[in-house]
């Protein structure tokens, strides 16, 4: 039986992700004229001066370049500061983005998970998304609350039908364990395939499995087009998967070439597996010795099949 990928295993919180639209954004509008930084047609002056005036958007601004070290030399405390003044007027992003200094511990602020709770909490409930999905964790992993999977997925809930791409994927394996909510596979099946479309790896390949296993549909040709998308962003499971399928004939033609190309992909990746993909690496070495004695070649892989 094939094996679903659990609940977001990076545990890594996330910045506004329109923060990084907006980034790239103020980047574009830094020029250099006569020597000074000129942003969106002010100097640098005038764009602290907005916000030592009290300008919420311009400190959140300007904390998002101490942050990134963008158009400043890179400061945490510099960052944190400004984040504190745009969050203590109600700035969802800047509420996020202090709430992940505060998680992470960055330069010379100490970590501090109730904090960091505490403004994610502040950016949640305006309805920010990112704000929402980092709070979902936090319940998921006991990090400055009691752990709750109830509230956590009520949290990845709200952000998940914002469309945020994590907070789909994190629901759809609630659905899938029965955390916090009833198991159901049609349901995770749903959130899986929502993040699947945004190109979410570790749903693709949830996904994927669904389908191979039948926990919704048994479809082998849903599972291998699944597969074949984790695959191709290296997924090494997901690699070995597709191969199985060409190997078996499961959803595409039987093709022993095909199948070891896909063996020896993953082969290459192996080096990236986990420690509980041990058993994995393995039947990897075993399928790709296996294939070449029985005279198959990726050589001659229609891979595109």
């Amino acid at each position: 039986m094939l094996q679903f990928r659990n609940l977001d295993s990076e545990m890594k919180f996330r910045n506004h992700s329109i923060n990084k639209m907006n980034l790239k954004k103020l980047i574009l509008f830094f020029v250099m004229v006569g020597g000074s930084v000129i942003l969106c047609g002010q100097t640098m002056s005038d764009f602290r001066e907005a916000a030592y005036r009290g300008d919420a958007q311009a400190q959140y601004n300007l904390g998002v370049c101490y942050e990134n070290g963008c158009g400043v030399a890179q400061d945490y405390t510099q960052a944190s500061y400004w984040y504190l003044k745009a969050a203590e007027q109600g700035n969802a992003n800047a509420q996020n983005n202090l709430g992940n200094i505060y998680y992470n511990g960055y330069g010379l602020i100490t970590k501090d998970y109730k904090q960091a709770a505490y403004w994610y909490s502040k950016a949640a409930e305006q309805g920010e998304a990112i704000g929402q999905y980092n709070l979902g964790r936090c319940y998921a992993r006991g990090d400055g609350v009691t752990r709750d999977y109830k509230q956590a997925e009520y949290w990845f809930r709200k952000a998940a039908e914002q469309g945020q791409v994590n907070a789909q994927y994190n629901l759809g394996t609630f659905y899938n364990e029965g955390k916090g909510v009833t198991k159901d596979y049609a349901h995770a099946a749903y959130w899986f395939r929502k993040a699947a479309e945004q190109g979410y790896v570790s749903a693709q390949y949830n996904l994927g499995v669904s389908y191979y296993e039948g926990w919704v549909t048994k479809d082998f040709t849903q599972a291998v087009y699944w597969f074949r998308k984790a695959a191709e962003q290296g997924d090494v499971s997901a690699q070995y998967n597709l191969g199985l399928c060409y190997e078996k004939g499961d959803g595409v033609g039987k093709d022993g070439n095909t199948a070891l190309y896909w063996y020896e992909k993953a082969k290459k990746n192996k080096d990236i597996m986990s420690a509980e993909d041990e058993e994995l690496s393995d039947k990897v070495e075993y399928k790709v010795a296996l294939m070449k004695q029985t005279g198959y070649s990726s050589s001659r892989a229609k891979i595109n099949n």
